[in-house]
């Protein structure tokens, strides 16, 4: 694999500087010809899978990739989610750890005929766990889609047990969609996990950093998020008349996805070139 300059390094790290320790956490880019590799929750898997198709065209890189749609009016019930979850070998749910590092990287690509929607959307998220006699919570980390706008948007709480009503919440960064329809966006992101001070989350978009934030990124729970990835627009669970959308349906292409352990680099995650 070749290396590129990246024009805002990671910290301590050489824009140069290969990976050779570096260890693939977990690697998907669809070109099995199926959807290996990810789960759901097993209450609703054979409905999701309804709903993914692996596609030869468009694709970041090979010769497959993943459309992913989900449907305002949906024969299954299931109307607000489509998206999986990347699994260990053993096929559950590949939660990474509190206090450690790790890369990510994924490709996505919204149609040309995409329009905005009064209703919020999310399309990648890390998720938590939550522990024992706790409530479940919003992701800690994700991008969301607030009408025309890509935002990145983190949550945290250092309490033991969170109470969901007074969980801290910060919009990293925002951007347009317009300019990215019909074409595959390459998200990296470099996470340290934590509920202290010590977290920080760097994002790189098209190989150009769009933010750096330092601080608590996470919950305080035993076990850390896990990736999942796929439209999710939750005001959907509500009836029409009290979340009217001007869309129906959306679509998302997902290719390439990638999860570094601390001591990898960009190179690594990153889609072929």
């Amino acid at each position: 694999m070749g290396f590129i300059l990246i024009t805002s390094p990671a910290w301590g790290q050489s824009s140069s500087q290969a990976c050779s320790d570096g260890i693939l956490i977990f690697s998907r880019d669809f070109e099995s010809g199926d959807l290996s590799g990810f789960t759901d929750n097993p209450k609703r898997l054979k409905k999701t899978l309804k709903k993914i198709r692996v596609v030869t065209k468009p694709v970041r890189h090979g010769r497959y990739a993943a459309e992913f749609t989900l449907y305002r009016k949906d024969q299954d019930d299931v109307n607000y989610r489509t998206d999986l979850v990347t699994s260990n070998a053993s096929g559950d749910y590949l939660r990474l750890h509190i206090g450690r590092k790790y890369w990510y990287g994924f490709s996505t690509l919204f149609p040309r005929n995409w329009v905005p929607d009064t209703q919020s959307e999310l399309f990648a998220q890390w998720h938590a766990s939550p522990d024992e006699g706790e409530d479940k919570r919003s992701p800690n980390l994700a991008i969301y889609v607030y009408g025309e706008d890509y935002c990145i948007k983190k949550r945290w709480d250092a309490n033991k047990i969170s109470d969901k009503e007074s969980i801290p919440s910060k919009i990293l960064w925002c951007g347009k969609i317009e300019p990215d329809k019909g074409i595959w966006i390459d998200w990296v992101f470099r996470v340290k996990w934590s509920f202290h001070e010590d977290g920080f989350v760097e994002v790189w978009k098209d190989g150009n950093r769009i933010l750096s934030d330092k601080g608590p990124n996470s919950y305080n729970d035993k076990q850390g998020p896990y990736f999942r990835f796929g439209p999710y627009k939750w005001p959907w669970k509500k009836d029409e008349e009290e979340a009217p959308s001007t869309v129906s349906k959306r679509i998302v292409y997902f290719d390439e996805i990638r999860i570094g352990d601390e001591n990898a680099c960009y190179e690594l995650v990153r889609p072929p070139q």
